[in-house]
């Protein structure tokens, strides 16, 4: 499997106009396309947002009948599965 390399924000961007306009007209590419893409460093403000983000989260919870709820409640959201 052949990985391409993705650089700039104008190379992601035709990447997923291609992929949309795929998607739209009905064509079947070779699903097995791989990309990286080299993001930027995150600025200074950036980071502050994400540590915030990071602080404001939500435990993560394992209880049985919590995920039994969230799930009923998100295919109820989504119109089934």
């Amino acid at each position: 499997m052949k990985t391409e390399r993705i650089k700039s924000p104008e190379g992601v961007r035709n990447l997923m106009a291609e992929l949309w306009d795929n998607h739209v007209n009905g064509v079947r590419k070779n699903s097995c396309r791989v990309f990286m893409v080299d993001l930027p460093e995150p600025t200074e403000e950036e980071k502050r947002i994400m540590a915030a983000n990071r602080a404001n989260r939500k435990p993560f919870v394992l209880d049985e009948e919590t995920l039994k709820i969230t799930l009923d409640n998100a295919v109820g959201k989504l119109g089934g599965w």
